[in-house]
C-alpha cells in the first residue's frame, strides 16, 4: 500500500470539496511511491512531506513544494537537500517560521528515530535536541506550539524508570 496526498477546501457554505491527489502532479507513477506526513507553512505558500520517490538521498527523504498561484497546483517538488535528507528515513516535517523540525534515523543520534531541527534559509546542519525529548527510543512527529511554547512529539518509550522526564516528575509529586 502506497500513501497519496490529497487536499479538500472549505466552502463558505460550510462543505468541503472533493478531495484532489495532489501526488499525482509530483512525479510519473504516484502510486509507485509513498507520499506522507504533509505539513504547510505558516503562509499556506510551501508544503512539506516526505516520500520514498526516486531521485532521494535514501529510505524517505523530506521534499518542499511551492504553490503556483496562476496555476492554482502545487509545483515540482524540490529534495531538501543533503544536509537533511540521509540514507536513512526523514519523516514528520513540521515548520515553525524558517525553522523545519523533522525525525530522522540516518542523522547521528540517540537511538532508532530522534528529533531534529534546522534553520530552512541556512547552510548550517540540523541540530539534534538534546535529552529529554531524544533518547534511545523511536521520538517521532515533533509540532511546536508557538501560543504555549511547547514541543509535542511522539516517542514508543515505556513508562518504567528509563530517566524520562516525566516519569521523574510524576515520582517527585507523589513523594
Amino acid at each position: 500500500n502506497r500513501l497519496q496526498l490529497y487536499y479538500a477546501t472549505l466552502r463558505k457554505n460550510g462543505k468541503w470539496t472533493r478531495p484532489v491527489n495532489i501526488s499525482d502532479g509530483f512525479i510519473k507513477k504516484a502510486s509507485n511511491y509513498s507520499f506522507l506526513d504533509p505539513c504547510v507553512d505558516p503562509s499556506g505558500k510551501i508544503l512539506y512531506f516526505a516520500s520514498d520517490m526516486k531521485g532521494g538521498y535514501g529510505g524517505t527523504d523530506i521534499y518542499s513544494s511551492k504553490f503556483d498561484e496562476k496555476r492554482n497546483e502545487w509545483g515540482d517538488p524540490v529534495n531538501m537537500g543533503e544536509l537533511i535528507n540521509t540514507n536513512g528515513d526523514e519523516l514528520f516535517p513540521f515548520v515553525k517560521n524558517d525553522t523545519l523540525l523533522f525525525s530522522s534515523n540516518g542523522l547521528v543520534g540517540f537511538g532508532d528515530q530522534d528529533v531534529y531541527m534546522k534553520k530552512i534559509s541556512g547552510n548550517e546542519p540540523p541540530i539534534h535536541l538534546p535529552y529529554p525529548v531524544n533518547t534511545q527510543f523511536k521520538d517521532t512527529y515533533p509540532m511546536f506550539d508557538s501560543k504555549t511554547n511547547t514541543l509535542y512529539f511522539s516517542s514508543d518509550r515505556n513508562s518504567q524508570k528509563t530517566g524520562y522526564i516525566l516519569d521523574q516528575r510524576s515520582e517527585e509529586h507523589t513523594s
